[in-house]
C-alpha cells in the first residue's frame, strides 16, 4: 500500500465533502450540510489513521470509535462533539421523523455544529504529516 497516496485521497476527499457542506449551507439545507460534515471529519481521521498505522482505516463512520485508533488523545469536548456529529450520518440519510430533524436543523443550529466541526477539523489537521 502506498501510504501518502491512500492518505492524501482520504484528504482530498475530506475537503470535496467540507466543500459541498458550504454549497448546502448556503442553499439552506441543513440536514445534509451536517452529514457531508460528518463525512469531512470520518475522512480526516482516516487519513490520520493510515498515516499513523501504515494500514487501511477501518470500515465505519462512528468518529469517536475511529478517533480511539489514533495515537494521541483526543480532549474530551471534542469527543463529546464527535459522537454527536456522528448522528448526523445517520439522520441525514434515514430520517425516521423528517419533520422534527428539520425543525431542529435550522440555520443557527447548524452553523454552531459546522463551526464546531471547523474547530475539530483544524485540530486534526495540525496532526498530519505533509
Amino acid at each position: 500500500m502506498d501510504i501518502k497516496k491512500v492518505a492524501d485521497n482520504w484528504l482530498a476527499s475530506a475537503e470535496d465533502d467540507w466543500r459541498v457542506a458550504g454549497h448546502l449551507m448556503e442553499k439552506g439545507d441543513y440536514a445534509y450540510a451536517l452529514f457531508f460534515c460528518h463525512l469531512h471529519l470520518e475522512k480526516t481521521i482516516k487519513a490520520l489513521i493510515v498515516q499513523q498505522t501504515g494500514e487501511h482505516s477501518p470500515f465505519g463512520h462512528d468518529l469517536e470509535m475511529l478517533s480511539s485508533k489514533l495515537n494521541f488523545t483526543v480532549p474530551d469536548e471534542y469527543l463529546d462533539s464527535l459522537r454527536k456529529i456522528t448522528l448526523y450520518n445517520i439522520s441525514a440519510r434515514y430520517p425516521e421523523d423528517r419533520e422534527k430533524i428539520l425543525r431542529k436543523f435550522n440555520q443557527d443550529y447548524a452553523d454552531k455544529e459546522i463551526h464546531k466541526a471547523k474547530e475539530i477539523s483544524q485540530w486534526l489537521k495540525l496532526k498530519l504529516k505533509y
